[in-house]
């Protein structure tokens, strides 16, 4: 199958299974999985797989490194399914834009492991990091959608417990409150191609469990952002998480913290992932790139 047909394939199927309210969750898993992984890397990318403390990850390797950075990036999938080999596609083309190794993680997903679980692990990880000596000026946080939201949630909880936080946060289409409470839920729900706000209910429900959809480590939104390392946010304008970006960008600058949103026009959600076809999503990449030196004092190669 030709690269272009494998990104036609990938947006009808996702589309498909948005529609289909019916699909138990393992079969969602399943599909989300085998659409993921057929879209291809970038062109020379190392795969390293590794376990510490309990936790499987991967380590993306471009074929040229050009700074000390790394990202560490929190997959989304509602809190409810993705892993690394789902955003091993995706992650690749950031490594290899970015020119830096990223690290993905297969954090424990509701309904078996609701909240904390989830963020407990991506603490770990982050602790991880730093005990193998990568400082933490030198790493920058990323997440997408529910990955994002858990970023955010975990740099919150870095700063409450006094630990060093990363030179910078980059959150791809974010969810950030989880109480479903913006407006773009209802007015975009006809242009996402990819989320309903049925599926959305359903994954909060199954990620919060028995806890306040509003708790700040679970829908940040609400949580104190001051003192956060600065922020890019990327968000298409017709997505259903469009009101989070744009009410997170306020509340981060409200609270003093630097935030960058940048709005995207005629992507879908979380559009990095056809990195290897739409220009689109290679020049968001690029755009996060930029930022990151500019973060971390790299100079571009």
């Amino acid at each position: 199958m030709s690269l272009r047909n494998h990104i036609i394939n990938f947006v009808v199927q996702a589309r498909q299974a948005r529609m289909r309210n019916n699909l138990s969750l393992e079969d969602r898993r399943m599909r989300f999985e085998n659409i993921s992984r057929k879209l291809p890397l970038a062109r020379g990318t190392e795969v390293v797989t590794t376990e510490n403390r309990g936790i499987t990850g991967e380590w993306l390797i471009p074929a040229k490194t050009a700074s000390d950075t790394i990202i560490m990036h929190c997959h989304g999938g509602g809190y409810i399914m993705g892993s690394p080999a789902s955003h091993r596609s995706m992650l690749s083309w950031m490594a290899h834009l970015c020119k830096c190794k990223v690290f993905s993680f297969d954090y424990r997903l509701a309904p078996e492991h609701p909240f904390p679980a989830g963020l407990e692990d991506a603490e770990t990880v982050y602790r991880w990091l730093l005990d193998e000596g990568f400082p933490a000026r030198d790493i920058i946080l990323s997440g997408d959608s529910a990955g994002g939201g858990m970023a955010v949630a975990m740099a919150v909880k870095l700063r409450e417990k006094g630990v060093a936080l990363p030179a910078a946060l980059v959150l791809l289409s974010p969810w950030v409150d989880l109480t479903l409470a913006g407006v773009s839920i209802d007015s975009r729900k006809t242009h996402d191609i990819l989320l309903s706000p049925d599926l959305l209910r359903i994954a909060a429900k199954l990620y919060t469990a028995e806890h306040p959809a509003d708790d700040p480590l679970i829908s940040p939104l609400f949580a104190d952002l001051s003192g956060l390392p600065p922020v890019l946010i990327q968000a298409g304008s017709k997505e259903l998480l469009l009101s989070d970006a744009v009410r997170l960008a306020g509340a981060l600058q409200k609270a003093g913290s630097e935030a960058e949103l940048q709005m995207w026009d005629n992507v879908m959600h979380v559009w990095h992932f056809t990195a290897a076809y739409l220009p689109e999503a290679r020049r968001a990449i690029q755009s996060i790139d930029t930022f990151i030196r500019s973060k971390t004092g790299q100079v571009a190669v």
